[in-house]
């Protein structure tokens, strides 16, 4: 159950990263995240 969920939560993660890339939304730092 606990490496589900810790796939589930990467998962959404790596989602997240993307969809907020995708927008352009202005980085805190300034700089690119790979």
């Amino acid at each position: 159950m606990g490496e589900l969920v810790i796939k589930t939560i990467f998962h959404l993660f790596e989602c997240f990263r993307s969809f907020i890339c995708r927008q352009g939304f202005p980085k805190e730092n300034g700089s690119s995240v790979n």
